[in-house]
Order: C-alpha cells, then structure tokens, then sequence
C-alpha cells in the first residue's frame, strides 16, 4: 500500500475520485433502514431496523425520538400496574385500606398507559393491548399483553442510548458534515 510521503502525497487518479464521490453520493441516498441496521445498534436487526424507520424521517428525529421515549414509559407503567395490582397473587394486600389505595392506583396508571398508546397510535405504531378483568374482582381491570409491533423495549433503549452517547453524537456530527441525511 504506497500512501505516498508528507513532501509527496499519493493523488487520486481520475477513476478511484469518481469511485469515492459515487459511493459518497450513494450514502447520501441509502435508505434509514440501511444506516440504522449498518450502525451496529445492539438488539437492532433488519426488521426492527424497518420498522423504528417507517415511525422517524431521518437520523436526527430518531436520536430524539419522543415515540421511544414514549413506549419505554409505557413498559414501565405496564410494570408499575403489575406491583400496584390490588388482586396481585405477588403482592396480596393488607387490609381494605391498602386494597382501596392500590385499586386507585391501578386506575391512574391505566389512564396513563392508555394516553401513552393513544400518542403511540397517532405516531404510526401498531400497539394493542387488553384489559383483564379477573371475575368477582372490584379492582379495575389490569392491562396485559401490550404489543407494539416491531418494537421491543431493548431495541428502543439500545437506540436511544446509542445516540445519547459519544460515539452517536459524532456519528451525527460526521453525517451532517458530509452532508449525508438517510430517509
């Protein structure tokens, strides 16, 4: 490999010029799918690649991505009804006080979530959910079993602190200085 010397630095010749502004002209128009699977991104494969791209047009929306904010603190919700379940088989109440105080709980948090699925539905995320309501119980019914489609919570969490650290902030950085936005 002759990379030439400081007082006579090795030149392009006119075909490997054109070779790298066709590959950096290919980068400008790669797909988001293609640069966020390419990122190397734990948990991100191919699909999820696909699918966090269908919700986000660019690199930068999806650094700062309030859908996966927004999913992420609906798992989290979803774990909070869990532990506040007055009917809990886990976590059996004390006394009626204690049944009472965790049944409005309970309430608060499934309003919560389903503002969260509201917003996420909005935003173009297939989420469902259900509610179950266990016989001869008082309690509100708990949400279980919500899907997001294309969406887990590890591929969310791993892209957001991706771009939350040094090395996604400079890869923004660099992206933007070549001029290179993937749609």
């Amino acid at each position: 490999l002759n990379l030439g010397t400081a007082a006579e630095p090795r030149i392009f010749g006119e075909k490997n010029a054109a070779k790298v502004m066709a590959a950096l002209e290919k980068a400008r128009t790669g797909s988001l799918v293609r640069w966020l699977h390419a990122l190397g991104i734990s948990n991100v494969g191919e699909t999820a690649a696909r699918e966090v791209s269908r919700l986000h047009r660019n690199l930068e929306d999806l650094a700062g991505s309030q859908i996966l904010r927004d999913y992420l603190e609906m798992r989290q919700l979803i774990e909070a009804a869990e532990k506040v379940n007055p009917d809990s088989r886990k976590n059996p109440v004390k006394d009626q006080d204690d049944w009472r105080q965790r049944s409005d709980q309970q309430e608060k948090v499934n309003a919560k979530i389903e503002q969260l699925v509201v917003r996420l539905r909005n935003s173009g995320v297939a989420v469902q959910f259900k509610k179950e309501a266990k016989k001869k119980s008082k309690a509100p019914p708990r949400i279980k079993d919500v899907v997001a489609k294309g969406l887990e919570p590890e591929v969310a969490k791993g892209i957001l602190e991706f771009f939350a650290s040094d090395v996604g902030k400079k890869v923004l950085k660099r992206l933007k200085e070549l001029q290179i936005s993937p749609k």
